[in-house]
């Protein structure tokens, strides 16, 4: 056992976190979310994620009207569950949208199947580990192909790992803290800091998927503390920019978040992925809903 599986095992501790579950009847369209967030880490705890998770699945159902939103915190954000919940959410009803939020550390692992250019597959760190971005395309691939996905990312995946231990003064009373967790091996460590990551968690395969993410590859998404009160830095601004104005396009909403984000606090870019024809498009209405 190495060091890193070694030192989360020394603690006992009961499980916590929560799963919720918000359900109305279906209109003309059918929307669904899934929202997750982490803070309760053995390693490197973080402070803002819950309250990201919860922030756009209240976003969702009350600005959006989102039919059907689970809420998932902490223990319960698994491997397994995510994969078990997007499988109850694409059941019948069958959703017009199906989005994915997740707030919590990033990481990366070196690809063991030879179909990265980059030699690295990056992660979603979960409770039980690493989620790769070959188990989120699986995933993906399993969603019906009516259904427009929508990925959101508040996380990172840098490739230089002594910088996971950075910190940048926000105020006298709070550190912000990279949402990055160092590959377990140190050899991997060593392997993958020599090489950059060249891409994101996901990359959208069709016209009807778009990934949302806090942070260039190359850069870290912050845990922050805005106007007092713990949040991703990335989530916390694109929900101010989304209240602001709600019925704005994607190409909007990435320029209108670029007076927030990068900044000398948070120095993170966030990104959109996704085709030329749907940047035009405004964001959170279905696919025969989006003429602008």
């Amino acid at each position: 056992m190495n060091f890193f599986k070694w030192l989360g095992h020394i603690f006992v501790r009961e499980k916590s976190g929560s799963v919720t579950e918000f359900k109305i009847d279906s209109g003309n369209k059918v929307k669904k979310a899934l929202c997750m967030g982490i803070n309760k880490y053995r390693m490197f705890p973080l402070r803002g994620c819950v309250n990201d998770a919860y922030d756009l699945s209240e976003m969702l159902k009350n600005q959006y009207k989102f039919n059907h939103v689970v809420t998932m915190y902490d223990d319960y954000v698994t491997s397994n569950s995510i994969k078990e919940q997007i499988n109850k959410l694409i059941l019948d009803p069958v959703p017009d949208m199906l989005v994915i939020t997740y707030s919590g550390h990033g990481s990366t692992v070196l690809d063991m199947d030879g179909d990265e250019e980059d030699g690295k597959d990056e992660t979603w760190y979960l409770m039980d580990g690493n989620f790769k971005d070959d188990d989120i395309k699986k995933m993906l691939a399993g969603i019906p192909e009516k259904t427009q996905v929508i990925v959101f990312s508040d996380s990172c995946h840098s490739g230089t790992v002594c910088r996971s231990f950075l910190n940048t003064m926000n105020d006298s009373s709070f550190v912000s803290i990279p949402k990055y967790i160092p590959p377990q091996d140190n050899m991997d460590a060593i392997k993958l800091a020599l090489t950059p990551i060249k891409k994101a968690v996901f990359v959208p395969i069709n016209d009807k998927q778009v990934l949302l993410s806090g942070c260039a590859s190359s850069e870290f998404s912050y845990d922050a503390n805005i106007n007092g009160r713990a949040n991703g830095a990335f989530t916390a601004f694109a929900i101010q920019v989304l209240m602001e104005q709600p019925s704005i396009t994607y190409k909007e909403f990435t320029e209108k978040l670029s007076k927030y984000l990068p900044c000398s606090q948070y120095p993170q870019t966030p990104q959109i992925e996704c085709s030329n024809e749907m940047k035009d498009k405004k964001m959170f209405k279905c696919w025969d809903e989006l003429a602008v």
